[in-house]
């Protein structure tokens, strides 16, 4: 049907592509309408986005020089592999979508993975706020999900897509 009505563009080269698809995004918002771009893996939604985000820096609907801010990515692990300590990275932060009394740890409480045994299957982190370290086997306590800290530039004209509930009401200075 697209392809019918003439809708349907084909550019063999990706840089050519990316650009394509940069200029149809900022003229469409520019346009006051919406637009929607689909990547078939994650690392080419990144290298869009970056591409996208030129284009409307260009254009100057985006302001330069923005402020670089730390932001959480969610690894996506599966529930066998958030039971497996080996699974965990130094530096994950895991939000507990539900508390446990016996390692004194609250619903929706973030902490930090500070090391990960796999031969032992024992993660010690550290809480935000908390004293100390605490070790426990994630087999036995999965906690949430697991996330990767980035960072990020983001500026005065940039879209920021929410996806998780993950403390939205903090603001840090």
């Amino acid at each position: 049907m697209l392809d019918q009505q003439g809708r349907v563009v084909e550019i063999a080269e990706e840089r050519q592509m990316h650009a394509a698809i940069a200029r149809d995004y900022r003229a469409a918002v520019a346009e006051g309408k919406s637009a929607l771009v689909v990547a078939p893996s994650n690392a080419e939604r990144k290298a869009l986005n970056e591409t996208i985000r030129g284009e409307m820096i260009a254009a100057g609907a985006v302001g330069q020089g923005g402020q670089e801010t730390k932001i959480l990515v969610s690894r996506q692990l599966t529930g066998a592999q958030k039971r497996a300590a080996g699974e965990y990275e130094i530096g994950d932060v895991v939000r507990y979508g539900r508390g446990s009394r016996v390692y004194g740890i609250g619903a929706g409480e973030t902490a930090r993975v500070i090391s990960a045994d796999g031969a032992k299957n024992l993660i010690t982190i550290r809480r935000e706020g908390a004293r100390g370290e605490q070790t426990y086997d994630p087999a036995r306590f999965a906690g949430g999900e697991i996330y990767r800290e980035e960072t990020r530039e983001f500026s005065a004209g940039d879209r920021i897509r929410t996806t998780s509930a993950i403390d939205r009401t903090r603001r840090d200075s």
